[in-house]
């Protein structure tokens, strides 16, 4: 001890205290049990963050996905967005066509309407024109006489043969009671029938 200098001598320690010393320290070393279970309350209260902090990463993740699926849907819908504003316009289209094509028609059905009145005031005319027609036609041959039967001969003359037939008959005919006399066209079987037309009804009635 004598050979040691002042400042080991304060320091030094015997045996036994060196022990009891070193045991205190390795005391004071070791965490108290406040200490541990602080430490796990803490441990305990951020468990359920984390597991928070997991299930929102899974959300986060799933959100990501669907992002996705919506952008595919919104293209979707915009498709079928423009699909309805283009058969809107088609059917806007239509609708204006279908009302010209009314209106066309209504038009072509007054004027049907009109032709039909006018082709039945024809009609009418028409008939009334055939009955005076007819009218006049029974009226311009009451003059003539059709003789049926008489052969007919070639190179003959017409005149001499009604004259002849006035002799038989006791009738006075001469030539200017006669405007016309022909045959008309012959049937196959039939002699040409012998049309004679005579100045004035009053003459043919004597026949």
């Amino acid at each position: 001890m004598s050979g040691k200098g002042a400042a080991k001598r304060e320091t030094w320690l015997c045996r036994d205290c060196r022990s009891s010393n070193h045991t205190a320290v390795a005391v004071d070393a070791v965490p108290n049990s406040h200490s541990l279970s602080e430490l796990s309350s803490k441990i305990e209260t951020l468990l359920p963050i984390k597991d928070a902090i997991s299930s929102l990463v899974l959300k986060v993740d799933e959100l990501l996905q669907l992002k996705s699926t919506v952008e595919i849907l919104q293209k979707s819908v915009d498709s079928v967005h423009e699909t309805v504003n283009f058969v809107s316009e088609k059917y806007d289209e239509v609708i204006a066509t279908a009302a010209t094509q009314h209106a066309t028609i209504g038009q072509l059905q007054s004027e049907v309407h009109a032709l039909k009145a006018t082709v039945s005031d024809q009609a009418e005319e028409l008939a009334s024109l055939r009955k005076e027609l007819n009218n006049v036609e029974q009226y311009s041959r009451r003059p003539n006489l059709e003789i049926h039967g008489l052969p007919q001969q070639k190179g003959e003359k017409l005149l001499p043969i009604i004259s002849d037939m006035a002799q038989k008959l006791e009738l006075n005919c001469v030539e200017s009671d006669i405007e016309v006399i022909h045959r008309l066209p012959a049937n196959r079987d039939r002699p040409p029938v012998l049309l004679v037309r005579f100045a004035s009804v009053s003459l043919k009635e004597m026949w």
